[in-house]
């Protein structure tokens, strides 16, 4: 896949990401099975807002000046968003024109249309302006150069000043949509983004702060006394510890970085694995350095998007596999898979440890971490002397303390996993 085939896929993801506002403060998503190919989706799940469309415009901007067959440069910017309407009672919106110093673009206010951009120019001004506008008038955008203008009285008029009654109206954006023009990568991602609604509702689990001793936690929580049942670490044998470097000690290098938890995990993946392994273009390398490698990787290609909007911002769950593997990459750092994405769970983790792998989790609306990125190395599990239930915990470099911490699996209920495999190196 090239890079721009790349950027366009990513565009699309940047709107799925105002569905996280539906549950919680981007990304973990598992394939939709062959039986739900035909799942369905409300209008709501499938809205684009204001600020995403703005976003969008961006994305599609910063791709069209790569081509350099536009007038467009790097010093585009945006003059304002209007929201246009699809002319209805219920004052639907139907797409946004994004004005530009320079043009202008039109973004689809739904997923499921043929394109999302439905116009664009470098050098016009939006269509719209045609109209004589007064402040409580709508646009009313039904497709491609279907512009009316809408006063509240029922009778539109069209570019040419045409008047039209409201029923008349056909909406050409309407009936293009169709669940069917997703792509399957984007329907899974929206799928699992729906899900997330739902999935901490009926399992409380008072996971809401960081837990540094897994005994303390479940003597806290659930009936003890407890011993240790069944552990796995290969990261800390002996006087070896593992580096646990934070969000905090990166936010103010170059320029400045946030939501960045996810180049952190990945920084903090490199620096152990160097370290265990002896690989000295990555050990000879300041933690400083290592992270600015790994951001600017993901800058570029689009898998992580430095932006302290929650909505935009952050490092995708879709494609943190080739996130990760381009990362070792760069540091010619070869026989390396990345695989998933897993489901969390006892058995899987266990799996996953017990064959010494590294475990990138991707954490969506934890009562503590909220929307979080973390590595995990270790696991361990407790079992009550007394009920004799079981209780696991995995242990992570967080990337908001400087000393490993331990989650509990229960609270990761619904969340998903890639596994490192670093098959050249442990046998």
């Amino acid at each position: 896949m090239n890079k721009r085939t790349q950027k366009a896929i990513t565009t699309v993801l940047a709107i799925l990401l105002i569905v996280s506002q539906l549950a919680a403060p981007v990304l973990a998503y598992e394939k939709i099975n062959k039986e739900n190919d035909n799942i369905t989706f409300t209008d709501e799940e499938l809205f684009i807002s204001e600020d995403v469309a703005e976003e969008i415009a961006k994305l599609f901007i910063a791709d069209m000046n790569e081509t350099g067959l536009t007038n467009w440069t790097s010093s585009v910017q945006v003059i304002n968003v209007v929201p246009m309407y699809d002319g209805s009672d219920e004052r639907n919106v139907s797409a946004y024109t994004v004005k530009l110093n320079k043009g202008y673009v039109v973004v689809s206010a739904y997923v499921d249309v043929p394109n999302i951009i439905l116009e664009w120019s470098d050098e016009a001004t939006p269509l719209y302006e045609q109209f004589d506008l007064a402040e409580n008038d709508d646009v009313v955008y039904n497709g491609a150069l279907y512009y009316y203008k809408d006063d509240g009285s029922g009778i539109l008029k069209t570019l040419d000043g045409i008047p039209i009654q409201r029923d008349q109206l056909i909406n050409y954006l309407d009936v293009k949509r169709d669940c069917a023009h997703i792509p399957a990568t984007i329907k899974e991602y929206l799928a699992e983004l729906v899900e997330k609604s739902n999935k901490h509702q009926d399992n409380p689990t008072r996971s809401n702060y960081a837990i540094s001793d897994p005994f303390a936690h479940a003597l806290n929580l659930y009936t003890g006394p407890f011993i240790a049942n069944d552990w796995q670490n290969h990261w800390e044998a002996g006087s070896s510890s593992f580096e646990c470097h934070t969000t905090g000690e990166f936010a103010n290098l170059g320029n400045g970085f946030y939501r960045h938890c996810g180049p952190t995990a990945i920084t903090n993946m490199l620096i152990n694995f160097g370290n265990r392994f002896g690989v000295s273009s990555i050990y000879n390398e300041d933690a400083d350095d290592i992270f600015l490698t790994v951001a600017d990787i993901g800058i570029d290609e689009w898998w992580y998007i430095n932006n302290s909007n929650p909505i935009i911002g952050g490092t995708s769950n879709t494609f943190a596999d080739g996130y990760i593997l381009a990362c070792f990459s760069a540091y010619n750092v070869l026989g390396i898979d990345v695989n998933g994405r897993y489901n969390i769970n006892y058995t899987n983790i266990k799996t996953s440890l017990s064959n010494d792998r590294l475990v990138y989790v991707l954490i969506d609306g934890h009562e503590y971490y909220g929307d979080h990125h973390v590595l995990c190395y270790a696991y361990t599990r407790l079992v009550s002397s007394t009920t004799g239930n079981y209780y696991s915990y995995i242990k992570v470099a967080d990337g908001w303390f400087s000393s490993p911490r331990y989650i509990d699996l229960i609270s990761l209920n619904g969340d998903k996993y890639w596994e490192v495999e670093y098959y050249s190196y442990v046998n």
